[in-house]
């Protein structure tokens, strides 16, 4: 289930200006619809980019939503005081979190998979055995 790979991203690709970064996950429905083009190669509807529109919308929501959660769970795990755990501890409170968020279903897996990395990724845990991303090839 994991593996020691690299940081899920670099403090150049943190957020800016509330850019998306590449690491987030993409919903199949949303590179579904995204990847349709129109019926004929000039013609674009207004509801097609209404549409186009409305999924980016709903995914810079999501990466919103669980990058807010990622600040608010590593404020927690500081104030609990278990920033500077060893890194197999680290990366058995990241599984916690992980479970818990996917069980919940406050998050997809893919999304709670992503928060675990980015609380790694902003605490400076770069010792912590990470997961795989189930939606990423790896060579």
């Amino acid at each position: 289930m994991s593996e020691h790979l690299s940081a899920p991203v670099n403090q150049n690709d943190a957020v800016i200006d509330n850019a998306v970064p590449e690491d987030f996950p993409i919903p199949v429905a949303v590179l579904d619809m995204l990847d349709e083009g129109p019926a004929n190669a000039g013609e674009e509807t207004d509801a097609r980019r209404n549409a186009i529109d409305n999924v980016q919308k709903a995914y810079a929501g999501r990466f919103e939503a669980c990058q807010d959660l990622a600040l608010r769970l590593c404020t927690l795990i500081v104030e609990r005081g278990e920033a500077s755990a060893l890194p197999a501890a680290r990366h058995r409170l990241l599984e916690r979190y992980r479970s818990a968020l996917a069980a919940a279903k406050w998050t997809s897996e893919e999304e709670a998979t992503w928060i675990a990395q980015r609380i790694a990724f902003l605490l400076k845990w770069d010792k912590v055995p990470l997961f795989r991303h189930p939606w990423r090839r790896y060579s």
